[in-house]
């Protein structure tokens, strides 16, 4: 399979420089003169050959707008991840419906236990899209057990029995892979009809995540023994945030009193902050006939 190139690593870097060119103009509207300005500036850190109509059609939601943080980076990233559409002359405003078939990389930002409508067991995923049209969406998906085995194997994970067996749902976190859209299964938010991963993420997958889950030729940086999956650690790292590469969701676990159970539990708050993840998995759990 030839999948479309994306360098990541430049997209993060010109979304960096347009998010920071905004918000260097305040809080202001975007109106009159500002529009002008607003588009010169954003202009500086796209190729030249990115005209003026182009960049005005792609942010012309924000006329009218006060700018903050939230507009800025949502901006930022779906420029920066469609400069090769800027380029050819084709504007990147937000996404309203799928014109055309098209393959984008994903990031699995977080995946968790349940059922789907139909009380089948699997784990519902979210899905960060980090270029193309939709860039930078959100967009949920069930997946089964099966599927799931089945999908291990083309995004990084070896044979049961070679280095990087799969071994649990919440291991396809963090890894990185490719969705391909399809316009038919996208009413409200990109649908995808399969999903494959080139050889650089393959490699980005094991060597980034998957040695350190697997402890080949890696150990904990904590020194513990336990799998991965069962840690409270999460994998986003920032500024005084000791989180871990390998680690199944993003943020670390809290513990706390759970009113719910009435016991001392972990919190995951990228769930939630008044029930604990034993609670809310018995949640998901349960199917109504």
């Amino acid at each position: 399979m030839e999948y479309p190139k994306f360098n990541l690593r430049a997209i993060a870097s010109r979304r960096d420089a347009i998010k920071n060119t905004i918000l260097r103009r305040g809080p202001v509207t975007v109106r009159g003169g500002e529009v002008e300005r607003l588009i010169a500036d954003i202009r500086g850190c796209l190729p030249r050959s990115v005209r003026y109509d182009v960049v005005f059609e792609s942010i012309r939601n924000l006329v009218g707008v006060q700018l903050d943080y939230g507009h800025a980076a949502q901006t930022a990233w779906r420029l920066a991840g469609n400069v090769h559409r800027l380029v050819q002359g084709r504007p990147a405003p937000l996404w309203a419906a799928q014109q055309e078939p098209e393959w984008v990389p994903l990031h699995a930002i977080s995946g968790v236990l349940g059922r789907n409508a139909r009380g089948r067991l699997g784990y519902t995923y979210r899905l960060k899209i980090l270029a193309g049209t939709p860039c930078p969406m959100v967009v949920t998906v069930f997946w089964s057990r099966q599927f799931l085995s089945f999908l291990a194997r083309q995004v990084g994970f070896s044979a049961p029995w070679q280095k990087y067996p799969y071994v649990h749902g919440t291991e396809l976190v963090h890894l990185y892979f490719m969705g391909h859209i399809d316009p038919l299964r996208s009413r409200f938010e990109p649908g995808f009809s399969e999903y494959g991963a080139p050889q650089s993420m393959i490699k980005r997958n094991r060597e980034r995540v998957l040695r350190l889950r697997k402890r080949f030729n890696e150990q904990c940086p904590y020194g513990w023994t336990h799998e991965c999956h069962r840690c409270y650690k999460g994998y986003e790292l920032r500024d005084n945030y000791d989180g871990c590469p390998a680690g199944t969701h993003r943020l670390n676990y809290v513990r706390k009193l759970c009113l719910g159970c009435e016991r001392d539990s972990y919190f995951d708050y990228d769930q939630s902050r008044e029930k604990c993840i034993t609670c809310l998995r018995k949640e998901r759990l349960k199917y109504e006939h």
